[in-house]
């Protein structure tokens, strides 16, 4: 699929090679544009031929020339590899360590021209990402938004593929945000970004970790791993300032290991920025946080979760590391919804349904947590493990799910090339009890079943997919929307 480009002025591969120290055969060739996807070539770009898991992208050179490539980057196994091509070679030691870089280069350094925002951590960076948008926009600051739940440059949307676009893509969008009028851009910063260079050539006027559990396993290995990762967003390469959340063991890790100025957040006194007096009603959070000048500000949310505090104090205080007039971004946040986040399916007369991204034991944890405080009847719900990804994590999710629920629905998530029997079987081995709990494969019929079983009083949450609305089952897509098959489901039984 094409990813969405700037105009861009043209750069020469002489200025290329000058910049970063490389040589070319035709320093007079202009390129207007850099891809390492042949699918995305378009006239005038620079081919980055990349060597992949399974082939060098070398090998496909006449492919990207046929789509309009001038010029191709690659290392010396490439360059031995392109033997009947006339398109000049710039030959680069680790192409998709500079690829960052060098997009950012091409497309003008978007990054220096805007100011983003970068978000990381295991849970909440969705939330966090688009209550920042919220607030810089209330503040008169058009800020684009790139994140899981969708891209978003100057208000229109654009699909998203991953939580962080790889380099090329990321650059180009940064530069046509910039072209598009925005003055900031707030964006997910994942640990497989960071670990394959994707954020490479990007500056920050501020990065933020909410929080590390359990996740991603099957790419880090060990949690160890997996916050180094996250760790390496919090250096000068990247960012002169941060907001650190100091609610678990990590969090206490990162302010011990940062190198950057930076502020901690969380309950205690100790705490730069202090959050106390949280109260999570149906539908709301409100709480107060005391900043480092100990003044106090009374927030609220319009959605459900108090660990979502947390997530607003954060960008609250990412705001406030850039002068941002706090009383203006406060109120702008105040009416945020977030698709697939604490998403309420409401019905008159019917139980309340809810729709979450959680997928991870501690979101699970959250989440389920969160609406038991707020259901006076059952709390009903529906949960499934992905495929292809961390499967240590399986048993725990159920556990989190089976400590607060009355009735569990095991079903299918996205099992892509994996046996859905037997990743629904490790998350029911997390189950020590399964009297209350069904295992379904059918996603559709799991959540008919569970509004079967719910009254007026109940909740009905739909867990792991959230925003997403398709599904992927076998190498095939099919379209799936949680809060749509929800709301059939009420609609069927609580409808008039």
């Amino acid at each position: 699929m094409k990813f969405a480009r700037p105009s861009v002025k043209p750069v020469s591969l002489g200025e290329l090679a000058q910049k970063f120290s490389l040589q070319t055969s035709n320093p007079e060739q202009k390129i207007t544009g850099i891809t390492h996807n042949t699918k995305s070539v378009e006239p005038g770009d620079l081919f980055v031929a990349l060597n992949g898991e399974k082939n060098h992208g070398a090998n496909f050179v006449a492919e990207a020339k046929a789509n309009g490539a001038v010029a191709v980057l690659t290392d010396s196994q490439g360059e031995k590899l392109i033997t009947n091509s006339d398109l000049p070679i710039v030959n680069i030691e680790n192409p998709r360590k500079s690829l960052g870089e060098i997009s950012s280069f091409v497309f003008g350094n978007p990054s220096q021209s805007l100011k983003v925002f970068g978000i990381t951590g295991t849970n909440g960076k969705t939330t966090s990402a688009w209550l920042m948008r919220a607030g810089l926009e209330k503040c008169g600051i058009p800020t684009s938004l790139l994140g899981t739940a969708g891209i978003s440059i100057a208000g229109v949307n654009l699909p998203s593929a991953r939580t962080t676009p790889e380099a090329p893509e990321l650059q180009a969008l940064l530069a046509l945000a910039l072209e598009k009028g925005s003055q900031a851009v707030s964006m997910e910063v994942s640990s497989h970004a960071l670990d394959l260079d994707r954020v490479n050539g990007t500056k920050f006027v501020c990065t933020g970790f909410t929080n590390l559990s359990q996740d991603h396993l099957d790419f880090h290995k060990t949690m160890e791993n997996y916050f180094e990762s996250k760790a390496s967003l919090f250096t000068k390469e990247f960012s002169s300032k941060s907001v650190i959340t100091d609610i678990d063991s990590w969090g206490k890790k990162l302010i011990n290991k940062v190198q950057i100025p930076f502020v901690s957040l969380g309950g205690d006194v100790h705490n730069d920025w202090r959050v106390s007096d949280i109260t999570a009603a149906l539908g709301h959070v409100y709480f107060e946080l005391i900043d480092p000048r100990k003044k106090p500000y009374k927030v609220t949310l319009s959605f459900a979760g108090a660990f979502n505090a947390y997530n607003a104090a954060l960008v609250i205080a990412m705001a406030d590391q850039i002068g941002i007039d706090l009383k203006e971004f406060i109120a702008g946040i105040k009416d945020t919804q977030i698709p697939g986040r604490m998403q309420p399916v409401v019905m008159p007369g019917a139980a309340l349904g809810i729709v979450d991204y959680a997928h991870t034991p501690e979101a699970i944890d959250n989440v389920l947590g969160a609406l038991k405080k707020q259901t006076h009847g059952k709390l009903i719900v529906v949960l499934g493990a992905g495929g292809n990804r961390d499967a240590e994590k399986r048993p725990f999710m159920g556990s989190a799910a089976e400590k607060f629920a009355d009735k569990l629905i095991i079903t299918d998530d996205n099992p892509r090339d994996e046996n859905p029997a037997e990743i629904r079987k490790a998350v029911l081995s997390g189950v020590k009890n399964q009297t209350d709990s069904l295992e379904i494969g059918s996603r559709e019929e799991a959540i008919k079943e569970a509004v079967k079983h719910a009254t007026v009083d109940d909740t009905i949450a739909v867990l792991g997919k959230g925003h997403e609305t398709t599904q992927e089952i076998a190498g095939q897509i099919i379209e799936f929307d949680d809060a749509k098959h929800l709301q059939l489901a009420l609609k069927e039984k609580f409808g008039n």
